[in-house]
């Protein structure tokens, strides 16, 4: 039998989900192919296939011959079709599955692979496919120096402190791609191929709306890296011994550089952890790093001192800056309760009447957001809209970036 083993077979994973990813947006399933989509539109005239074909098609599909295989051997075919790719049920949506997949379950119906004894149907839909959307290949870690450590983190602040910590000897990977927004991201079968490739993966932790323990603004990832990744692989929550009850509801804990310093270590122990070769060299280049976050911490120290006292109140769409507030001594009011919460007419009088009564000349909003609630508090207040930063995204590439262009646009608008 043929053999599709390593990165061979990892890579046959991934062309299977590019078809998927391809047609993100669509949703049509037919019985035996079972992880077709087409759009909304699409369905609402063809949704009535997968019902009348459902008998005529099932018998065609009733011979799945994937030799299930020991870990590490790979994927393997007797070559008389063609992969079906399966949906597997990660927790939160449907996904392929993936070759961590097959080594924890070891057989093709968990795995979610199969071969269809009659191929015709799914070549016609493999050649339908690429037509219905503009999506591009799916990534696969590892594809470049197999001696690196693959990092994979759910959001790009922790992707670039992991970055930072192991430099040359990592390869990092966020979940969530810059300029998304976290709260509404929609995981692609990309992001378990590459988590399935992970030696470490980390994760910001509690400490959003509720409270302490309560859900972060990353959890919803956790079931998919908890399904996607490979039993070897780590796990490092970034904010785990930090006092998640302090400025409750929001768990941007970044805002504030000295509790980055504490990411830092985290993600310095995951690495030597995984790598323990190299643990040395992680030391020293998180502690360069520390040194360089101390040095921003009294950057941002010496910016915000420039505006007035009576004049240090920001005013934001959501709550993802009450570590700053506390770290400079500031106040800070949210149009949105907690983490992106919804925006209801008193939280609007009540952040008028504030901006008013300081004389703030500006509020602020992170770009990626269009917040209509806080142009109109603008224009009832005489005040201009600034931008502010959360996470990374446009123009914003690093977190030291993020923090300086945060402080700056801090002392210019508000002085």
């Amino acid at each position: 039998m043929p053999r599709l083993s390593g990165r061979r077979g990892c890579r046959l994973v991934s062309f299977l989900t590019h078809i998927d990813t391809m047609s993100h947006k669509l949703r049509l399933l037919i019985p035996g192919l079972a992880a077709i989509r087409l759009n909304k539109i699409a369905s609402r005239c063809l949704g009535w296939i997968p019902i009348a074909l459902s008998t005529c098609l099932k018998r065609w599909f009733d011979k799945p011959v994937l030799t299930p295989t020991r870990r590490g051997e790979g994927l393997t075919t007797n070559g008389e079709g063609f992969f079906c790719p399966c949906v597997l049920n990660s927790g939160l949506r449907s996904r392929f599955a993936t070759k961590s997949d097959l080594s924890k379950h070891g057989r093709f119906w968990t795995a979610g692979f199969k071969i269809c004894s009659k191929p015709i149907y799914l070549a016609a839909a493999v050649l339908l496919l690429p037509g219905c959307s503009g999506a591009q290949a799916v990534p696969v870690a590892g594809d470049g120096d197999p001696s690196k450590i693959v990092v994979v983190a759910t959001i790009p602040v922790l992707a670039d402190l992991a970055r930072n910590v192991g430099g040359s000897l990592v390869e990092v990977h966020s979940a969530v791609p810059p300029g998304a927004d976290a709260h509404s991201y929609q995981t692609t079968p990309g992001d378990s191929v590459i988590i399935s490739q992970a030696d470490l993966t980390i994760s910001n932790g509690p400490g959003g709306p509720g409270g302490p323990g309560g859900p972060g603004l990353d959890d919803f990832l956790i079931p998919v890296f908890q399904s996607a990744r490979p039993e070897h692989a780590l796990h490092v929550v970034a904010s785990d011994g930090l006092d998640t009850r302090s400025q409750k509801g929001d768990p941007h804990f970044w805002q504030d550089p000295l509790l980055a310093i504490h990411y830092v270590d985290q993600i310095r122990r995951g690495l030597a952890q995984a790598d323990p070769g190299n643990a040395g060299q992680y030391w020293e280049q998180a502690q360069h790093y520390t040194a360089r976050l101390q040095k921003l911490d009294k950057e941002i120290a010496g910016l915000l001192d420039q505006v007035p006292p009576d004049h240090r109140i920001l005013i934001t769409h959501h709550q993802a800056f009450a570590h700053l507030a506390q770290r400079y001594g500031w106040q800070t009011l949210a149009l949105a309760p907690g983490d992106a919460g919804s925006v209801t007419p008193e939280a609007i009088l009540k952040v008028s009447q504030k901006v008013k009564n300081a004389g703030l000349p500006s509020v602020f909003v992170e770009p990626r957001f269009r917040s209509s609630a806080l142009e109109q508090v603008a224009r009832d207040t005489g005040t201009r809209v600034s931008p502010i930063y959360a996470g990374l995204g446009g123009e914003i590439n690093t977190y030291v970036e993020m923090m300086q262009y945060n402080a700056r646009s801090l002392a210019d608008n508000l002085r």
